[in-house]
C-alpha cells in the first residue's frame, strides 16, 4: 500500500515540476506478448488520477498518424518503439 501511495505522489510531483503540454497513455493491449498486467493497470489508474486531461490513445491511431514519418529507430530497443511513436503522435497533434 505504501508503494502505491509513493508512486502516486512521485507521478504527481513529476507532472507538477515539468508541467507537460500533453500527456497520453497508449490504450492497453488485452492479449499477446505485450499485454498489460494487473500492475500496469493500477499504475495507469494512478496516473489518470493525477491529471484529468490525460488522453488514452489507441495504437492504430498512433500508427496511422506516424506511418509516413521517416524517423530512425535504430538506437531504440523493441519495447521503447511504441512509446517513441506515441511521443511523435503527441508532437504532431
Amino acid at each position: 500500500q505504501n508503494s502505491v501511495k509513493d508512486f502516486h505522489v512521485a507521478i504527481a510531483n513529476l507532472f507538477a515540476i515539468h508541467q507537460f503540454d500533453k500527456i497520453a497513455i497508449k490504450e492497453r493491449i488485452m492479449k499477446g506478448r505485450f499485454k498489460g498486467g494487473p500492475l500496469s493497470f493500477k499504475m495507469e489508474a494512478l496516473i489518470q488520477m493525477v491529471d484529468d486531461s490525460i488522453e488514452i490513445v489507441h495504437s492504430a491511431r498512433v500508427r496511422s498518424k506516424t506511418k509516413d514519418l521517416d524517423v530512425s529507430k535504430d538506437s531504440l530497443k523493441k519495447y521503447q518503439e511504441e512509446a517513441f511513436q506515441l511521443a511523435l503522435y503527441l508532437l504532431m497533434e
